[in-house]
């Protein structure tokens, strides 16, 4: 399997829609969610479906085989590592591969306002290739399901969260921005050295480019400079330290990621996620 790749298209069935990745963001944070499945599914060779439409978000990561997914007309070839994210009653088609075996991760959930109908994000659905890294997200969300009933909602709703918000990164690729290969080099960076002071040089350094080139096409490609996106994915992986690490202080995590004083971390944690780290972690 290749780099990992990202594809989508505009939502247009029926039911409501946020407008922008903002919104959606907010109304997962705030809606009434719900966790209708979480398993791991294992099917015979056979299995397939045709035009099929539910009313719930689906995320599914593949673990073992491969299938052909049809969305919109265009069919998608997964294989172990790829994950799929399809709104609510958007139409869709599934045939295996010959493979021995079939295994994914299965979860879907439904987020209403207000009691009103389902709200899907801005895509119409969601493909990336090559994302073992979010296989453990997943894997949480099951384990929740399974062993912490009480939990496992509000939980799910947070791993949903930081999901999005970094698969938010894999955008098409546009004339001028980082390629997919050099995103990935500066994540990669970025979360090995977590825990230590980084700056944009750092990053310019990794990628071979210039100081000040480099400036420049990242803030095209993240529309915000390296430093701002820098504190954002400490945040992020802050976030999902707190849910992952329930028996690790606050303070212990802020260190961690780079922030000896835990106020200066509350605080920004609070401007990048919304709430503070206590209010994150009992949700």
């Amino acid at each position: 399997m290749g780099p990992s790749e990202h594809r989508l298209a505009q939502m247009g069935d029926s039911g409501k829609r946020s407008t922008t990745r903002s919104d959606w963001l907010c109304e997962l944070n705030q809606g009434e969610f719900t966790i209708n499945t979480a398993s791991w599914y294992t099917v015979p060779r056979e299995f397939g479906f045709h035009h099929r439409r539910v009313d719930l978000h689906l995320c599914n990561f593949i673990i073992d085989g491969s299938a052909v997914l049809e969305v919109m007309g265009q069919q998608h070839h997964l294989e172990p590592g790829s994950l799929w994210w399809i709104a609510p009653n958007v139409e869709i088609s599934m045939s295996l591969d010959k493979h021995p075996n079939f295994t994914m991760l299965n979860t879907k959930f439904s987020v209403h306002h207000s009691g009103q109908c389902q709200i899907g994000f801005p895509e119409r659905y969601i493909i990336q290739d090559n994302r073992f890294d979010v296989q453990p997200w997943l894997e949480l969300i099951l384990d929740d399901r399974l062993r912490r009933p009480h939990d496992a909602c509000e939980r799910a709703r947070r791993m949903y969260w930081l999901l999005y918000s970094e698969l938010g990164y894999h955008e098409r690729i546009e004339e001028g921005t980082l390629s997919a290969k050099r995103r990935a080099q500066i994540l990669g960076y970025v979360r090995k050295h977590i825990g230590l002071p980084i700056a944009p040089a750092d990053l310019a350094h990794e990628v071979g480019l210039s100081e000040d080139y480099f400036r420049r096409i990242f803030t095209k490609t993240y529309h915000k400079s390296p430093r701002s996106w820098i504190t954002d994915e400490r945040m992020r992986a802050a976030g999902s330290l707190l849910i992952e690490q329930t028996a690790v202080s606050i303070a212990e995590i802020a260190h961690n990621i780079g922030y000896p004083d835990p106020a200066s971390f509350s605080r920004q944690f609070k401007r990048s996620m919304g709430m503070t780290p206590m209010a994150w972690r009992r949700q």
